[in-house]
């Protein structure tokens, strides 16, 4: 879309919104109060003035366009966050629209890493289905023998795992740690020109599907996949989510365009900031099921069916969740 079709289709949107931050920024609390019952949809036009902002850079349109748009933005921002104090109502508008939208935004990144991911997952498992010696190339003979431990069907490690209450605040705790800590290195990692990004989502990949075969083709998948399945939904997504963040990252600094590096940093670093965000989110998530449900000794088919849910439920909130509202802005 050339600048000019551009602004005639957005120009009426950015005069009322324009509008709109006039009365507010009145001070007049008459005023006020009568301007956000009318414009209770204000922090939806906000979020359009900002995708507008962020197409108006990407496609390199004027300066004195972008200069406008940034100045609504800037002005809206005050406004919103000046008058909504309500936290949880922006945690909600996040997980309803702005995490889903980005990550359908940043389709491409996402993909590239899945594909990185699970792919190296795959050859790491056909490799040690083939030779079961290559898992010694990874873990050694202790990590090993405590990995059977752990999932050895004739234990009583996993399977009547019903842990007091403290215990599994204790496991949450740990969980939350532990993969918290896997995400930010492999998003932290993008920042030297994606080589830490990339290493720390092919290692992963590679351990999970050395791990995966080993366990399976020595008796050990009864209790290893319905304890995986139900958090692995979350926790896979989040660490693919967070290396694509890192990516995003380091590619701004490889390939800036027009801007400088600086400036192409800054840019990439708001898109991938609200990632990493809904990445840790999901790994909360991810913990807590983790903690509180996949340990507990429950049937395997009920695990597996629950499992099956949780990534259908993931896919589709990926898929659909916030689509209408994000077709009205690009229109």
């Amino acid at each position: 879309m050339r600048q000019h079709t551009f602004e005639n289709h957005y120009r009426q949107t950015w005069l009322d919104f324009a509008s709109q931050l006039d009365r507010l920024e009145t001070g007049n609390k008459k005023l006020l109060a009568v301007s956000r019952q009318q414009d209770i949809n204000f922090p939806e036009i906000y979020q359009n003035i900002c995708q507008h902002l962020a197409i108006a850079e990407s496609r390199y349109y004027s300066p004195a366009l972008i200069s406008y748009l940034q100045q609504l933005v800037q002005r809206g921002h005050r406004i919103l966050y000046q008058h909504r104090s309500n936290f949880w109502l922006r945690i909600i508008q996040f997980i309803v629209h702005d995490f889903p939208n980005c990550i359908r935004q940043e389709k491409n990144l996402i993909l590239g890493a899945t594909a990185l991911f699970y792919g190296s997952a795959l050859l790491s498992a056909l490799i040690t289905f083939y030779f079961p010696d290559f898992i010694y190339f990874f873990m050694s003979t202790s990590d090993i023998y405590d990995l059977e431990s752990m999932y050895d069907p004739a234990s009583h490690v996993i399977r009547p795992l019903v842990r007091e209450g403290d215990q599994n605040w204790f496991m949450f705790a740990y969980y939350i740690n532990n993969n918290i800590s896997i995400a930010f290195v492999t998003f932290a990692g993008g920042i030297v020109f994606c080589l830490g990004t990339l290493y720390y989502l092919l290692i992963n990949g590679i351990i999970i599907g050395i791990v995966a075969t080993h366990l399976s083709v020595n008796g050990y998948g009864e209790t290893f996949w319905p304890f995986v399945i139900g958090h692995g939904s979350f926790e896979l997504t989040a660490i693919v989510i967070a290396a694509a963040a890192g990516l995003k990252l380091g590619l701004a600094i490889l390939a800036p365009q027009r801007k400088t590096r600086l400036e192409a940093l800054r840019y990439a670093a708001k898109t991938a900031i609200n990632l990493v965000i809904g990445a840790f989110i999901m790994l909360i998530i991810a913990a807590f099921i983790e903690a509180y449900w996949s340990s507990m000794n429950s049937a395997s088919n009920l695990r597996f069916a629950i499992g099956i849910l949780l990534w259908i439920a993931v896919i589709s909130y990926f898929l659909f969740t916030g689509k209408t509202r994000q077709s009205n802005e690009t229109n």
